[in-house]
């Protein structure tokens, strides 16, 4: 259909997951997030003649006129750029960051009895007070703009001796302290998913987020234990050299080993 080159997908792909737009799932399918709903609609409303297939379709055909001598570059990128910077100018006195990214809700701060308002950041939808940045309250809905009841803890911060709670952040849920800005101690919550760590034999194997957003199994007794796995354990050992088995492509099972076939 003349749109997209293969060389283009990987940088692609790794700049919409970078920028949070996209996250991948343990099968390792793309989901896009809230913000990348937003920032759709944005582009649809109000740059329609940049969103559209014969648009790209077009580039495309310009991109190919000037490698082969037909085109000036400096004339394409021209005709593009110049009404395309006006029209960003142009919205960006138009457009409200407050009503493309928040939506008034009931909900009454308990700290300093602001409204509270739905905000859509970078890791997705959150409730926050009005009365920001002298107050900082915040808390976790879901899809649905529901308020989220996260799990208690009865854990004392070792850095100062708060109590720690549970927050939501870019790559989960973890652990904080409650004196925060003035004490900024956190610690993971680590899922264990009921497998001994085969290489040190002293933990076991928990669920991880790397800093992609790409969840990741290793031993909780890092980093004494550097145990890694990219791919879900099953439990289950090779019949030929013993590693663990883990989850394949296309539901296959396969040996952790990269050596054993």
């Amino acid at each position: 259909d003349g749109i997209g080159r293969p060389s283009t997908y990987a940088p692609t792909i790794a700049t919409i997951i970078d920028r949070n737009y996209v996250r991948r799932d343990e099968k390792k399918r793309l989901e896009p997030t809230d913000i990348a709903f937003v920032v759709n609609d944005l582009l649809v409303e109000h740059f329609p003649n940049i969103v559209d297939y014969q648009f790209t379709a077009n580039v495309e055909g310009e991109l190919d006129a000037i490698a082969e001598g037909k085109r000036a570059w400096q004339e394409v990128l021209a005709l593009f750029y110049r009404p395309f910077h006006e029209q960003v100018q142009k919205k960006m006195d138009e457009i409200s960051k407050k009503a493309v990214t928040e939506q008034v809700t009931d909900e009454v701060c308990e700290k300093c009895q602001k409204p509270m308002v739905i905000k859509i950041g970078r890791f997705g939808k959150f409730l926050a007070c009005t009365g920001f940045p002298e107050c900082r309250n915040t808390k976790a809905i879901t899809a649905e703009g529901k308020i989220e009841a996260l799990p208690t803890t009865d854990e004392k911060c070792v850095t100062c001796g708060s109590g720690m709670i549970v927050k939501e952040g870019r790559f989960g849920r973890f652990i904080a302290c409650t004196n925060y800005p003035k004490c900024k101690t956190t610690k993971a919550i680590l899922t264990s998913i009921g497998i001994p760590c085969p290489i040190c034999a002293k933990g076991e194997i928990v669920a991880r987020r790397s800093k992609r957003g790409r969840t990741f199994y290793g031993c909780n007794q890092y980093p004494e234990c550097k145990a890694v796995f990219w791919s879900k354990p099953t439990g289950e050992k090779c019949v030929t050299c013993g590693s663990l088995m883990i989850a394949g492509k296309e539901n296959t099972i396969v040996c952790s080993n990269k050596e054993c076939k």
